[in-house]
């Protein structure tokens, strides 16, 4: 059960992440993660990269959220967030100033035929039974 023990499951997770990184380590130099950040109507993005770090177990506080994930805390901040129910590790990162950021225009709808048409789509592709 990961929330017997949280801080004991917290350093679990870390350490399988530090061991994750050696591994990458061993055979690629630098290891960096590209973190793209999306607007929630999916217009405007912000993209930057970081280097993939081994954390020290013992400088993080675990505590559990409302929903029911593990959070790895430094002080006031959350530098880490563990979902037990679907095993997925999320490090918080600090947008960099230099970040790049943009927009994407979306484009316009084009009409169903218009892509039918484009496709070859013949009505003899479909056959109600």
């Amino acid at each position: 059960d990961p929330h017997e023990d949280i801080q004991k499951t917290g350093t679990a997770v870390l350490g399988i992440w530090n061991e994750r990184v050696n591994l990458a380590r061993d055979n690629y130099n630098p290891v960096r993660t590209v973190i793209l950040v999306r607007s929630e109507d999916l217009s405007t993005f912000c993209i930057f990269e970081e280097d993939n770090y081994r954390y020290s177990t013992n400088e993080f506080i675990w505590e559990e959220n409302r929903n029911g994930n593990l959070v790895g805390m430094r002080g006031e901040r959350t530098y880490f967030t563990w979902q037990p129910h679907g095993s997925q590790f999320t490090i918080h990162s600090e947008i960099p100033a230099d970040a790049i950021k943009f927009r994407v225009r979306k484009p316009d709808a084009i009409p169903q035929e218009k892509i039918l048409s484009a496709v070859g789509f013949n009505d003899d592709w479909v056959h109600i039974l």
